[in-house]
């Protein structure tokens, strides 16, 4: 009996605490959930946009999950923009100085946020907020974006911008791949966004991207970047040296020109400075003497004594080591048909690779082969040379 009038009596004084705490929890929530659709209204309905986004990252912090189900609301809904855009902020600001709890669950509208829009601001907000995520959670849907023909251009436009911002080599060999899309604009975006992260990629072959795939896996951005622009700095230098070089010729040969018309008339001397080219070490002299050569022959001068003179030399010359000497020279075989080169000209022929080269030597062989086997000719070749190239002809 005293125990019962005991703990009565307790209870008879605890009872104005509980309902006094009672009270306190119900005007909190009442007051939590005013705050919830203070910050609701301004976020969807305030003029000042730094009003929204104090609203927005007051909901973003918010554990009630009345609050997080508002704002994926707001983000999937493309009838408030400038809601839209003040969380996008929030989310993006909060990167680096809290974790939002269960962030995944914006990877969807954000990503359909994204290829909503078609303002660049929109775009870069967008973008700055998928940079709370690591780059495996959104390589899937990025790509998935990015490979979509049924989208509008522009929202696989956007998901490049958004996969440049990343901080991840692979997101850098993805757009290198991208180079490879026959899409053009695709092409087009891809080639922008590595530009601007100084990626070298404009004029470069399939191969060449494929060796700087394997170059940036490899070393990683920054070092190679480093080597890329000492190697770009090396190859600026060889052009500049091979332009110099280029000039040099030109003036050299300008120089064989002006002593070349110095000799007017004189035959005699013209072929021994001719000669003396034919048989010169470097092919761009062997080209200038073959070169005057065949002006000699297309003009009105005599050519009896540089036919006999200089067609030994210009013999020789059919197997030169340079193609370029090898074409010029066989043009010059199919304009001196006299001259006994027809078992020469077969025989380079057989062995040659270039097949411009080609062409012009068969086309000399005929003329030779005419020309040898014709009544006024003092050359006598082997008939077996006329019938294999007969043959040859005929293939």
């Amino acid at each position: 009996m005293k125990k019962f009038v005991y703990i009565l009596a307790v209870a008879i004084c605890i009872q104005p605490w509980l309902y006094a705490a009672v009270e306190q929890v119900s005007a909190d929530s009442n007051a939590a959930k005013e705050q919830l659709e203070i910050n609701k209204n301004a976020l969807l309905f305030g003029t000042d946009e730094q009003i929204r986004f104090k609203a927005a990252a007051l909901m973003l912090d918010s554990s009630d999950p009345t609050a997080r189900s508002v704002i994926l609301e707001v983000l999937k809904q493309n009838d408030n923009q400038q809601a839209r855009l003040a969380l996008c902020q929030a989310i993006s600001e909060s990167r680096g100085q809290k974790t939002i709890s269960n962030s995944e669950e914006f990877i969807l509208p954000l990503m359909t946020f994204l290829i909503e829009q078609r303002d660049p601001a929109g775009i870069k907000l967008a973008s700055d907020a998928l940079l709370i995520f690591k780059y495996d959670q959104l390589e899937q849907p990025l790509s998935a974006i990015i490979a979509d023909n049924s989208l509008p251009l522009d929202a696989r436009l956007n998901a490049i911008q958004a996969l440049r911002l990343q901080p991840d080599i692979r997101a850098i060999v993805r757009m290198i791949e991208l180079l490879d899309n026959p899409d053009e604009q695709i092409v087009a975006a891809a080639s922008d966004a590595l530009k601007s992260l100084a990626i070298p990629v404009v004029g470069t072959d399939k191969a060449t991207r494929r060796q700087m795939i394997e170059e940036i896996q490899r070393i990683g951005k920054e070092e190679f970047l480093y080597y890329w622009r000492m190697r770009q700095e090396y190859e600026k230098q060889i052009e500049s040296l091979k332009t110099e070089r280029d000039s040099w010729r030109q003036k050299y040969l300008a120089g064989l020109d002006e002593l070349y018309a110095r000799l007017g008339v004189d035959a005699a001397a013209r072929i021994r400075f001719l000669s003396e080219y034919l048989v010169a070490a470097r092919p761009e002299e062997r080209l200038w003497a073959v070169s005057k050569i065949t002006l000699w022959l297309h003009g009105t001068e005599p050519k009896s004594n540089l036919r006999s003179e200089l067609g030994p030399l210009l013999i020789k010359l059919i197997s030169d080591e340079n193609a370029q000497v090898r074409l010029n020279v066989a043009r010059v075989m199919a304009l001196m048909p006299e001259l006994d080169s027809s078992q020469t000209l077969l025989s380079q022929l057989i062995v040659e690779t270039e097949d411009d080269v080609r062409t012009e030597q068969f086309a000399a062989l005929g003329q030779t082969c005419r020309y040898a086997f014709s009544p006024q000719s003092t050359v006598k070749p082997d008939p077996a040379i006329k019938k294999q190239t007969l043959d040859m002809a005929v293939e």
